[in-house]
C-alpha cells in the first residue's frame, strides 16, 4: 500500500512466487504443496497470508488462475496467465513466462522510482547542507556581536 514502493515490492514478490511456483510444478510437485512451499519461503507476511488464503481456495477444488485473478495483492497479469496455463496444459511454462514478465515490469519500476528519487533526493540534501551553512554563519554571526 505505500504510494512508491508498494508496486515495486507486489510485483518482485509475484514475479518469485511465478518463478517458485513453476520450478516446483516442473519437478513434479503437487499444486497444493507447491504452494505451502512457496507460503513457507516467502519473507514477507503479508505475501505469506495471501499465499496461504489462495491455497485453501485451490485445496477446495478453485482453480489456481481464478482465485490470483481475484488476489488483492498479486496483479491481475498473475491471475491470467496462470488461468491460460491451466487450460493449455501448460501451467509451469506460464507461471515462468509470468516470472519472466513481472520481473522485467518491476525492473521498469524501479528505474522509474529512480527517476523520481534522484531530484528528490539532491533537493533535500540541498536543504539540509543550507540548515547546516546557515547555522554554522548564525553561530558566527552571534560570536560577533558578542564582541561589541
Amino acid at each position: 500500500r505505500a504510494p512508491l514502493l508498494g508496486k515495486v515490492v507486489t510485483t518482485t514478490e509475484a514475479s518469485r512466487f511465478m518463478h517458485a511456483m513453476a520450478a516446483l510444478l516442473d519437478n513434479g510437485v503437487s499444486m497444493v504443496s507447491a504452494l505451502d512451499i512457496t507460503r513457507r519461503a516467502t519473507s514477507n507476511p503479508v505475501i505469506a497470508r495471501e499465499i496461504d488464503r489462495i491455497g485453501s481456495r485451490v485445496r477446495l477444488g478453485e482453480r489456481l488462475g481464478d482465485t490470483l485473478a481475484r488476489s488483492r495483492i498479486f496483479p491481475p497479469l498473475a491471475g491470467q496467465l496462470a488461468a491460460v496455463g491451466e487450460r493449455s496444459g501448460s501451467l509451469a511454462k506460464m507461471l515462468r513466462h509470468g516470472g519472466k514478465v513481472m520481473e522485467e515490469q518491476a525492473q521498469r519500476e524501479v528505474k522509474n522510482l529512480m527517476v523520481v528519487a534522484t531530484p528528490a533526493l539532491t533537493i533535500l540534501l540541498g536543504v539540509m547542507v543550507g540548515g547546516v551553512v546557515l547555522s554554522l554563519l548564525s553561530a558566527i554571526m552571534s560570536v560577533n556581536d558578542l564582541a561589541f
